[in-house]
């Protein structure tokens, strides 16, 4: 499966106040391929569109993994989240898939959607770190994103000229919380 189709389709729904019968008909059709373990009637006899049927779902075929949810369920364009996870024991467990949306079960489906993005999580101070962040660069990323303190990433070896050598379509983000 194309991850990009289904990046694609999570922000559409997420996007999408109405979730109309079209994209949910695509949602029925990534959620089949993307959750093969899940029972096809139940995903569509439950019409994607239920908060209930989402759960569902998302309990089959995720089971144990935990959910996250906000929003404000007193208006119409709630500004919902929902996360989800492997646990909710350990606060070390990464979340594995997030989403955004005006309604609940417009967020439900894109972090359902949004399960399978990638995302690595390095030690640095390890010897073969910067090897890998600059394989990563070089082959495979399009966005290099850090939130150290300034001057760290250059200390790595890593700042904007190195990156950009090893790939200069390559996207850097830069936030420091310090």
């Amino acid at each position: 499966m194309d991850p990009g189709a289904l990046i694609s389709l999570a922000e559409r729904i997420e996007a999408d106040p109405s979730y109309d019968a079209g994209l949910t008909r695509t949602a029925f059709d990534m959620v089949e391929t993307h959750l093969p373990e899940v029972d096809r009637a139940m995903i569509r006899n439950g019409a994607l569109g239920g908060v209930e049927a989402v759960l569902l779902i998302i309990d089959h075929g995720f089971p144990g993994w935990a959910i996250s949810m906000q929003g404000t369920a007193s208006e119409a364009d709630g500004h919902w989240t929902v996360s989800l996870r492997k646990s909710d024991i350990r606060d070390e467990d990464p979340f594995v898939g997030v989403g955004h949306g005006p309604r609940l079960s417009n967020a439900l489906i894109g972090a359902l959607l949004n399960a399978d993005k990638q995302s690595l999580t390095l030690d640095m101070k390890a010897p073969e770190a910067v090897g890998i962040v600059e394989r990563l660069v070089a082959e495979w990323a399009d966005v290099v994103a850090e939130n150290f303190a300034p001057g760290v990433m250059e200390r790595f070896g890593l700042g904007w000229d190195r990156i950009h050598e090893l790939d200069p379509k390559v996207i850097m983000v830069r936030g420091c919380l310090f």
